[in-house]
């Protein structure tokens, strides 16, 4: 077997902190500008995508995370998930989409 190195080309992180001002589809659209921007590329030439949050359904009444990142233009149809490990959900994404590229 022939291992091939892979590679994780953006990460973004959303501002920390209150966010009363923001709904979440315009977090979640910042977050994917703010991957684009890190690398210098359209939402379309994303391959896959994670979206972490901790607390999202209790805090904002919205669980289904990933369907609103499927609504960013240049995402829709591509393979999204979101996942939940409370103050370690950023690492829970990394782990996840590093596992899909395995």
């Amino acid at each position: 077997m022939s291992w091939k190195p892979i590679y994780i080309a953006a990460y973004h992180q959303s501002e920390f902190g209150k966010l009363f001002d923001l709904t979440v589809p315009e977090i979640l659209r910042r977050a994917v500008a703010g991957a684009c921007s890190e690398i210098g590329a359209e939402p379309a030439v994303i391959d896959l995508g994670t979206v972490a949050s901790a607390c999202s359904f209790t805090l904002n009444e919205q669980g289904l995370l990933s369907g609103l990142l499927a609504a960013v233009p240049g995402l829709e149809g591509k393979p999204l998930e979101s996942v939940e490990n409370a103050c370690a959900s950023g690492g829970q994404a990394i782990l996840a989409v590093a596992h899909k590229l395995l």
